[in-house]
């Protein structure tokens, strides 16, 4: 069954006690984001959380995933010790504390900007800090969807050095196009076995698929 739902950031003050106005739109859940390092991490506060549950229930939205944001300014391909990276740690680990509490299934790890794939240094650290996230996501029984910039095949490649059974891909029908001018119809034919359960739609402007 497909279901439907929008993301809490697009919505007016970063969609904080949102549900009721999601509800009336007609989705069917919000995508979470763990909120901004800088800003205090408002999903940090039991009450913000508790909120979120309690008018989840009331207007029948679900939280089908919720998404570490604040990666793509404090990302873990920093260099190790540096305050990026640390804060990064904080992040996912605030994560999945957010997801165990909130019983959300799937955690979202966008690699993007400050936390981009750009070298084999950059790589191979992914290898690494998503390898050990997964684990530690895996122990709790939660499930890992990645998006990054890479290609299709370099992706793939990412995965299989993983090796987590948890980690998928979390596909988004414009990014690729955006970031990277890649050619989404063909970078879905080759991720699309390695798609989660998830993924974004935008509007698609200035490109024409057949």
């Amino acid at each position: 069954m497909i279901q439907y739902g929008i993301t809490q950031w697009a919505l007016p003050g970063e969609g904080i006690y949102a549900i009721r106005h999601v509800a009336e739109m007609g989705f069917d859940g919000m995508q979470l984001e763990v909120g901004a390092y800088a800003k205090g991490y408002y999903m940090s506060q039991k009450s913000i959380r508790d909120a979120y549950l309690e008018d989840g229930e009331k207007y029948g939205i679900q939280f089908p995933s919720i998404v570490l944001n604040d990666l793509m300014v404090n990302g873990f391909v920093k260099p190790r010790g540096s305050e990026q990276y640390k804060i990064a740690q904080e992040t996912m680990e605030l994560g999945l504390e957010i997801a165990k509490y909130m019983k959300i299934d799937d955690v979202m790890i966008p690699q993007f900007w400050g936390n981009e794939i750009t070298d084999d240094e950059t790589f191979e650290q992914t290898v690494e800090e998503l390898g050990r996230f997964c684990k530690k996501a895996a122990e709790a029984g939660i499930h890992v969807e990645s998006e990054t910039t890479l290609t299709a095949e370099r992706q793939i490649e990412l995965f299989e050095r993983i090796g987590a059974q948890n980690l998928t891909c979390f596909y988004d029908t414009q990014n690729y196009y955006y970031f990277s001018n890649y050619d989404q119809l063909e970078v879905l034919k080759k991720l699309y076995p390695h798609m989660g359960r998830q993924l974004h739609v935008k509007d698609c402007n200035g490109h024409d698929y057949d």
